[in-house]
Formats: structure tokens, C-alpha cells, sequence
């Protein structure tokens, strides 16, 4: 396949460019795999790893005006999902860290999480209009979707581990 391709990028060269000795290379792609809406915005999260939240917010405007030009809904719920919750900026892993250190709440965590998927379910099933709609209407939208999500959230506790010469003696049995 990639000789019939190079053979007519030579073609091309001699016609349009009257050059038939300089070299042709045709590189083959790395791979043929055809990445999902989710596996692309984890990927472009990871490469926004570590930077500011103002870079990470102009980088993924940018990259949903590339992404989506063609698709003004997607692009818009995807704008409306940054406005919403500018969490789903950040990767999982960073959505953690910043949980168990206490800067954010299980509730913000959960928002980030599922608000692309809500908005585009509320968009389709008829319950917001993206365009029309004010943000504070889509806002309230989007909180009441998620809303049970939040509350059948159980806080549990993890169980305390214990190995390899840490474990706890029980008084009783040093006397």
C-alpha cells in the first residue's frame, strides 16, 4: 500500500512541482487506532498536566474549537461544561489529590465527573435547550440531574491496614 502511495507522491512531484530527483519518504502512521470523545479528553488533560488552571482553560477552548468545528453541539456542551465546572480540566488523579487535600469536596469531584455526559443527555432528551437557555436555567439543569448521583454517594471509611510488623498489639496479651 505504501509503495502505490509513494509511487503517486512521485507522480505529483513531477507533475505539479517538475522535480523528479529529489527524494520522496512517506512515513507510515504509528498507529491505526480510532480514539472515543473520552479517550481524546483524557489525553488532552494529561498533556495539560501541571500547568496553571488559566493555561489548562485557554489550551482546552483551543482544542474544543479544533475538535469540534464541525459539530457547534458538541462544542458547545463541551463550553458549557468547562463553564459549568472548570474541574473537568483536570485529570482524575489531580481531581484526587486535590480531594484528599481538602481544596475540593466530594460533590465538586462528582460535578466534574458527570456533567458532560449530563448536559449532552439533557440536550437530547428535549430538558435544556444549549443555545437557547441561560446559563442559570441550564445551571439548575444540570445540578438537579446530578443531584442523586451525589446523595447515593455513602462516605465509607477504609478499613485500617495492617502488615509486616505493624500490627497493633492488644494490651491484655503484653500483661
Amino acid at each position: 500500500m505504501y509503495m502505490k502511495l509513494q509511487h503517486t507522491l512521485e507522480v505529483v512531484q513531477a507533475l505539479v512541482f517538475m522535480d523528479t530527483t529529489s527524494e520522496i519518504s512517506v512515513n507510515p502512521p504509528v498507529s491505526f487506532d480510532i480514539k472515543t470523545e473520552v479517550e481524546l479528553m483524557a489525553e488532552f488533560a494529561e498533556s495539560q498536566k501541571g500547568m496553571d488552571a488559566s493555561i489548562r482553560y485557554g489550551a482546552y477552548l483551543s482544542y474544543i474549537d479544533q475538535r469540534y468545528s464541525q459539530n457547534e453541539t458538541m462544542k458547545r456542551i463541551a463550553q458549557l461544561s468547562s463553564a459549568y465546572t472548570t474541574l473537568i480540566l483536570f485529570t482524575i488523579d489531580e481531581r484526587n489529590k486535590l480531594l484528599a487535600a481538602g481544596q475540593i469536596s466530594q460533590e465538586d469531584a462528582i460535578k466534574a465527573t458527570y456533567v458532560f455526559d449530563t448536559i449532552l443527555e439533557l440536550h437530547y432528551t428535549g430538558q435544556i435547550d444549549i443555545f437557547d437557555d441561560d446559563m442559570s436555567t441550564i445551571t439548575t439543569a444540570i445540578d438537579n440531574a446530578i443531584e442523586p448521583k451525589i446523595n447515593g454517594l455513602e462516605m465509607v471509611e477504609p478499613e485500617p491496614q495492617f502488615g509486616d510488623g505493624d500490627e497493633i498489639e492488644d494490651e491484655d496479651e503484653n500483661e
